[in-house]
């Protein structure tokens, strides 16, 4: 079960109620889900972390989808068996002699100086991901996507109006 933290607490004491056979056979993928699922779902948690950006690259929040995709590719295709042992030492020797990749460490900044940024680079740039790139690229900005379309939109409408 590839599980995001919201949805591990919303699930979590329902998955906690099932039969120990099934819960046996249950694993569980997602980062730093622990502290979210009650006690008798620990075990289950399968032992992915950050090494897993430089198997499989992505973002935070697909990282419960890639550890499941890499969990089938890898461990679970060639055996048939359901035991959580296996499973885990199969994971931990794909990921023992992986090292996570370096994360960009960017200072956040408020809604407003990232609006600035953006009407600054408007003058000599076109298009969003260019801009958002080089924000996070030049300016070391740390910015989400989303939160960064929003801005955009309203630059571009605040070039339009001036």
């Amino acid at each position: 079960m590839a599980l995001t933290r919201p949805y591990a607490e919303m699930v979590g004491k329902s998955l906690s109620e099932l039969e120990p056979q099934a819960l046996a056979r249950l694993r569980i993928f997602g980062a730093s889900l622990a502290p979210a699922l009650p006690a008798a779902l620990r075990p289950s948690l399968t032992p992915y972390d950050d090494r897993l950006d430089a198997i499989l690259p992505g973002t935070r929040a697909d990282f419960s989808q890639r550890a499941l995709l890499h969990f089938v590719q890898m461990a679970a295709i060639n055996r048939g068996s359901y035991d959580r042992d296996a499973d885990y030492a199969a994971i931990e020797a794909a990921m023992g002699a992986v090292t996570p990749p370096e994360r960009p460490r960017r200072p956040r900044r408020n809604d407003a100086e990232i609006l600035q940024l953006i009407l600054s680079r408007l003058h000599t740039q076109s298009g969003i991901a260019r801009i958002l790139r080089a924000l996070r690229d030049e300016e070391g900005v740390a910015c989400e996507q989303s939160r960064f379309s929003r801005l955009y939109r309203t630059a571009m409408a605040h070039r339009e109006t001036a």
